[in-house]
């Protein structure tokens, strides 16, 4: 995976949080709101690991 890709797939996971961020609970069924906690814990991790992924220094091909 390259840097651009990795940044695209960092842009829509900081989307998909400030949606699921936002999102009320009200009306919801604690399942619902579980689901809703879920997918954006979720997407904190998968994000984490992509900064990580971008921070890691690039091995030069030339001097293996």
């Amino acid at each position: 995976m390259n840097v651009h890709e990795i940044q695209s797939q960092m842009t829509d996971l900081r989307h998909v949080q400030s949606h699921l961020g936002a999102c009320t609970t009200s009306g919801k069924t604690p399942e619902e709101i579980a689901h809703i906690d879920e997918r954006f814990f979720l997407a904190c991790e998968d994000l984490s690991v992509l900064k990580a992924r971008l921070n890691q220094p690039v091995k030069s091909k030339r001097g293996k």
